[in-house]
């Protein structure tokens, strides 16, 4: 696999991630119907307690550390798309804090899966 800096905006999250469709579950009545900014809410809203560690952690500590430490993983889409196979809430936390102005969050490290 080979690892590169992709623009965030040609990564799309994986709605059909089991993680994502359950806090999907609590917003909509089709989680499958989902689009980037729903899965991106859901995904912000993780608290304490839940799988894996809580967004607001997790956005700490990347602005902290000024970026990731493990590249998220993606696969080929159409077009010069991605879908993110792993890593869809740093995905959203990059894309939090370029809409608050951090222009250094533009593009994430991933790595790129090259099979099925």
């Amino acid at each position: 696999m080979k690892i590169e800096l992709i623009p965030i905006e040609k990564i799309d999250p994986d709605v059909k991630n089991p993680r994502i469709q359950n806090d999907l579950r609590n917003l909509l009545e089709d989680p499958s119907q989902a689009n980037r900014e729903q899965i991106f809410d859901a995904l912000s809203a993780r608290r304490d307690g839940e799988d894996g560690p809580t967004y607001a952690a997790l956005r700490d500590s990347i602005k902290g550390t000024k970026g990731i430490v493990t590249p998220i993983m993606v696969k080929k889409a159409t077009g010069d798309r991605y879908l993110c196979v792993e890593g869809n809430t740093r995905l959203c936390v990059y894309e939090a804090l370029v809409e608050q102005g951090e222009e250094d969050f533009k593009k994430i490290e991933a790595k790129i899966f090259e099979g099925e």
